[in-house]
């Protein structure tokens, strides 16, 4: 699955990537500036959200996902629950805060069966 992550934290970006996302070709994007210039060079099956990144909100990126087709199967993986609210809220089909990102996987087949 073509997967865009969009994190800042590198160390748990890289660590996430190895031990739950190996599996998937994962292109990062550390701001919501990165997330567009990638969105628009590529396409994507789905795509894995931040709620605080350094220059925005990760809800500004949501009307970008929606353009892109994958709005529907993007998953909120902030380690708040307030911002996977506000994620949710805003539109991301589901939520799976850092704590719990061993479901990673799990939540990822349920969001796109088939890919």
């Amino acid at each position: 699955m073509r997967l865009l992550y969009v994190e800042d934290n590198e160390r748990f970006r890289s660590l996430a990537i190895r031990r739950f996302l190996s599996e998937h070709a994962v292109t990062v994007a550390g701001t919501l500036q990165e997330a567009r210039e990638v969105l628009s060079l590529a396409t994507f099956d789905a795509a894995l959200l931040d709620y605080d990144l350094p220059d925005g909100k990760g809800t500004e990126l949501l009307p970008d996902l929606d353009q892109a087709g994958i709005r529907e199967r993007t998953i909120a993986v902030s380690s708040h629950e307030s911002g996977n609210a506000a994620l949710l809220a805003a539109g991301a089909a589901i939520a799976v805060s850092k704590m719990e990102f061993e479901r990673i996987e799990e939540v990822l087949a349920q969001q796109s069966p088939g890919l």
